[in-house]
């Protein structure tokens, strides 16, 4: 049986282009996993796959809705599910490829989508802990969800109101609600790589992709969505590149200051990525620098197409590479990053 590959890693790291390459000649095809590729217009600040690269092996989820169409982790993973399932039918190999983690983690393992906060709600239990002494909610709790009690320590009041107002709008207990979360989990198997290099060559790339967006026309690209009345204050809008850019557009900071905010904020992204992809446990990582031009994609290729027939790589070649990658990005023992901000 097909497994479904699921490439991940930080912005800028070159997932694009080493997948292109890799996958040229295979039976595969490529589902974004990219949180901002998904919408249409926006081709520069999200460094949008160009026509020669879709061309090349298809996509999916790229160029799909317009940037005022919300789209979240839980429309995100039903969309994968059902490309997934179209690849996989039409006998070819389906890779996931993107740096949303967020994105990713819904689609392994469903999501959970209960009903929304209610202030009355809160305030009414919270009162009526302060009125009957502490531990009275997760007493509560116990009686009408006993699962969720037993996952949340008596201490924890924040979650424990969060599972009884859940209750109290739904008449659902939470519990019910996480089941039906898991219930949507992607139902093939999968396995995890990912693509890292040296935090300083990744941040000198982010640099240089930034100069290079600039030159390609980004800021008319924020005027043309604008001019066509999408507003800066949009969800798609509202992250890094765009929200810089529209701040200059506005007359609020200068190009030079629109420049810098994007690569210290691109900076910054990346590096939250990489420690949500530090805590993903089993990958298979690839130093992106030596994937191209040394063999390195050779044996990149070699394991998308074990992946391909059904066959894993070893935990033990997990975990070398996971601390080669560690090290390589200056992880220091509890898991935070020793190098030097910028």
């Amino acid at each position: 049986m097909s497994t479904v590959a699921i490439v991940i890693g930080p912005t800028a790291v070159g997932k694009t282009e080493v997948l292109i390459e890799t996958l040229r000649g295979m039976e595969a095809e490529i589902i974004s996993a990219d949180s901002r590729q998904i919408y249409r217009f926006m081709n520069i600040g999200t460094a949008k796959p160009d026509p020669e690269q879709l061309n090349a092996v298809k996509h999916h989820l790229v160029d799909c809705v317009n940037p005022d169409q919300p789209i979240d982790a839980a429309d995100y993973a039903g969309m994968a599910r059902r490309a997934i399932d179209d690849v996989i039918v039409r006998g070819r190999f389906p890779v996931v490829s993107g740096g949303s983690g967020l994105y990713i983690k819904s689609l392994l393992e469903g999501f959970f989508e209960g009903p929304g906060a209610d202030s009355d709600i809160r305030r009414n239990l919270l009162e009526q802990e302060k009125a009957e002494g502490r531990g009275a909610l997760h007493r509560r709790l116990t009686r009408i969800d006993p699962d969720s009690a037993a996952r949340i320590h008596p201490n924890d009041l924040l979650r424990t109101v969060r599972a009884l107002e859940v209750f109290e709008q739904s008449g659902v207990p939470l519990s019910h609600w996480h089941r039906e979360g898991e219930s949507q989990k992607l139902e093939h198997s999968s396995f995890l790589l990912g693509l890292y290099r040296t935090r300083q060559d990744l941040y000198r790339r982010i640099d240089e992709r930034v100069d290079q967006m600039i030159d390609q026309g980004f800021e008319q690209e924020v005027r043309d969505l604008i001019a066509q009345g999408y507003s800066g204050s949009l969800a798609s809008l509202s992250t890094v590149g765009y929200r810089e850019m529209t701040a200059l557009i506005d007359g609020r900071i200068s190009r030079q200051e629109a420049v810098s905010r994007m690569k210290r904020n691109t900076r910054q992204y990346a590096k939250r990525q990489m420690t949500w992809f530090n805590r993903m446990n089993p990958v298979l990582w690839f130093d992106a620098r030596r994937v191209v031009g040394d063999g390195g994609q050779n044996r990149l290729r070699r394991t998308l197409k074990d992946l391909s027939r059904g066959r894993h790589p070893s935990p033990e070649a997990a975990d070398r590479s996971r601390q080669q990658m560690r090290q390589a990005w200056s992880w220091t023992a509890d898991g935070a990053g020793n190098h030097p901000g910028r």
